[in-house]
Formats: structure tokens, C-alpha cells, sequence
């Protein structure tokens, strides 16, 4: 529950610079709107994100277990400067299932570099058949991987501002 509501507020605080005008109006929440109904100059999230503006790269391996290549996806806002901060995106599932494939999982990346961030959607192994603590493992790996030098050159990310975000 911890981790829907920080997405939920996370997903809600993210701001675009740029304006309103490629907005929808009607998918504006009533609580930023004047007295006449016309959205305020207010600038917010539209959630599920267009792609523009992101660079992604898919399938890059980051640890290797037992012949079994685990990957992440990588989307980074094109144009950015200085170190950036970096989000480890976990995908839902009790460690059981999922995957970090999904549409769901590529819109919160591009969210995430939308909101000036590098995201970073991890695969990790599934129980049973890796049972606990397999799959923590394999996440902190991930978190080791983008915290080595070629890593943070790549991504121009921030090895110290590493944080994580998961359903």
C-alpha cells in the first residue's frame, strides 16, 4: 500500500514545462479549475505520457545468473544535462509473476524521464521457481550495475540519487 501511494503521489507531482496547450482540458481534474470551469495555468502529468522528448533502450543485461540473462530498460529524457537522479521501476507481481515488459511498466519509465529523472525498469527472477531472497538480490545487482562508472557516463546519472519505485 506503502508503494501505490508514493507512485499515486509521485505520478501526481510530476510537472512538464512547455505550457498547457498540447493538453487534453478534459481530463483536468476539477480541483485546477477557476471559478468558470477553465483550467488554471497549473502544469501536470498527463498519465499514460506520450513518448516524445525520451530516449529508451530496451533488453540491456545487467547480471547474468545460472545461464539466465536478467535485463533492464532504460528511458532517459533526450536533451539533459548534469547528473541526473535514477528510478529502479519494479513491476508488480509478488515476485511471482510480471513483467517488466509491460505497457504499464514502459509508461511509468517514460513518466519518470518525462519528469527530468532516468527510469529504469528492472527483470528480475520469479519464485518459485527462485524462491526468496532471489529476487531482492537480483534488484540490488541492478542497483550496483547502474552505479558503476560506464553506467552513470552512459545514463548521466547520479550514483548517489538512486531510488525505487514499484506496485
Amino acid at each position: 500500500l506503502a508503494i501505490l501511494a508514493t507512485a499515486v503521489l509521485f505520478l501526481s507531482a510530476c510537472s512538464f514545462e512547455g505550457g498547457t496547450a498540447d493538453r487534453d482540458d478534459s481530463t483536468v481534474p476539477s480541483d485546477v479549475r477557476d471559478d468558470s470551469g477553465n483550467p488554471t495555468g497549473t502544469t501536470f502529468a498527463v498519465y499514460p505520457p506520450t513518448e516524445a522528448g525520451v530516449h529508451q533502450e530496451n533488453g540491456m543485461v545487467y547480471r547474468t545468473v545460472d545461464g539466465q540473462d536478467l535485463t533492464l530498460n532504460a528511458c532517459t529524457p533526450e536533451n539533459a544535462t548534469g547528473a541526473l537522479p535514477a528510478v529502479l521501476i519494479i513491476h508488480g507481481g509478488g515476485f511471482s509473476h510480471g513483467s517488466n515488459h509491460s505497457k504499464s511498466m514502459r509508461n511509468l519509465c517514460v513518466a519518470v524521464a518525462q519528469a527530468g529523472m532516468v527510469g529504469f525498469s528492472v527483470e528480475y527472477r520469479l519464485a518459485p521457481a527462485h524462491p526468496f531472497p532471489a529476487a531482492i538480490d537480483d534488484v540490488q545487482d541492478a542497483v550496483q550495475w547502474l552505479r558503476e562508472p560506464e553506467q552513470v557516463n552512459k545514463f548521466g546519472i547520479d550514483p548517489k540519487r538512486i531510488g525505487t519505485i514499484g506496485s
